[in-house]
């Protein structure tokens, strides 16, 4: 009985989150509840003597869980539908734990990318002009884009103050302090990440540029190294390119004020479309 409560009061501090991450996933709040129950019976069994990073490892869990559940969705639809067999990549007698399956890919992903994955797993698509990419492939053992980027932005500057929290007590007290005292080392900045190096474009103060291989911990900034000069200009041309490449863009649907709604829409090559898709 100890044991279990031991677990119990290790697993609880994570449950708000593995909810959160399964309802965003299932956007059902009964499945995700099914979810976090089904990833608290695995924690029991696991060897948790094993586990290093617990909060990672509970968050591989659920989102395997959501995996199986949403393939599981799409299968049934198309025998429901179609009266055809389940698709060849769901294996519904599969009994291998889902942190055993979890897929590592060297390639630089996004967040973003969960919800063309999910939407892909579940056999639809977007309405709207996003950036993002569908993992499905990787999931299915295909090699990710190797020169791929992932972009950030984020901060606050001092004219917008209605954005800064509140000083906060308690575990939030170092967060809340910094950004109050020091409103400078909160504000906007915008981000460029590869597989080798991490660039961050700061105005006003001084950016930031690492060799992520060589300098893991990012202790090292190469900003103004002359060796690294064309490193600098490659990663601040990209994200030019990003933010120009992905600013303004209009909503499918054509506002009959601007144009008609019975003018053709032109269907331009497919180097057009993969521009829109990646945005860089």
């Amino acid at each position: 009985m100890s044991n279990a409560h031991g677990l119990a009061d290790r697993f609880e501090p994570h449950r708000e989150h593995l909810r959160g991450v399964a309802y965003r996933m299932l956007g059902s709040l009964p499945d995700a509840e099914d979810a976090v129950q089904e990833a608290w019976l695995r924690f029991m069994r696991a060897d948790v003597g094993e586990i290093r990073n617990l909060a990672g490892w509970l968050t591989t869990v659920v989102s395997r869980i959501c995996l199986d559940a949403l393939r599981s969705r799409s299968a049934r639809r198309e025998d429901l539908v179609g009266g055809h067999e389940a698709d060849e990549h769901v294996d519904r007698s599969r009994t291998a734990q889902p942190e055993q399956e979890a897929v590592l890919v060297d390639e630089v992903n996004e967040i973003f990318d969960i919800m063309p994955t999910m939407l892909e797993l579940a056999g639809t698509r977007a309405t709207h002009t996003h950036f993002a990419r569908s993992l499905v492939p990787q999931l299915r053992g295909a090699p990710g884009d190797p020169l791929r980027a992932a972009f950030v932005e984020g901060g606050y500057n001092v004219y917008e103050p209605q954005a800064f929290e509140p000083k906060l007590g308690g575990l939030y007290a170092p967060k809340t302090n910094l950004q109050n005292d020091q409103p400078a080392s909160v504000s906007r900045v915008a981000s460029v990440k590869t597989q080798r190096f991490s660039f961050t474009a700061r105005p006003g103060a001084e950016g930031e540029l690492y060799d992520r291989k060589k300098d893991p911990g990012l202790t090292v900034n190469l900003i103004n190294s002359r060796a690294h000069s064309k490193v600098r200009e490659d990663m601040q041309v990209r994200l030019m390119n990003r933010y120009i490449n992905t600013t303004g863009v209009p909503p499918r649907d054509k506002d009959s004020r601007d144009t008609p709604p019975f003018y053709p829409t032109p269907d331009f090559n497919e180097a057009a479309r993969a521009l829109e898709v990646t945005g860089d």
